[in-house]
């Protein structure tokens, strides 16, 4: 088994308390950790929203204008169908 940890502004004794309890219940398990500082975190976080936003209307070249209106009722529709309720 294999433990991977990413720790941000934790004191390191608690990482040992951690590792010690892993190793305790699992003797074969390899326990490595990766430390974070808070500025890492935050470019991290910005670089994962960057990427979410770039991809953000990548399919609209294939909408159909004509059926988004259709799109906020379609579940129902959709469901009226399959169960023929009117």
């Amino acid at each position: 088994m294999t433990v991977n940890m990413t720790i941000s502004s934790v004191d390191i004794s608690l990482v040992d308390v951690i590792k010690n309890l892993i190793k305790t219940h699992s003797p074969k398990a390899t326990v490595s950790v990766d430390e974070l500082y808070p500025n890492e975190i935050d470019n991290a976080k910005e670089e994962r929203i960057a990427q979410i936003k770039a991809l953000c209307g990548g399919l609209s070249q294939y909408a159909n204008p004509a059926l988004t209106e259709k799109e906020k009722d379609a579940w129902a529709m959709a469901m009226r169908e399959k169960y023929a309720i009117c």
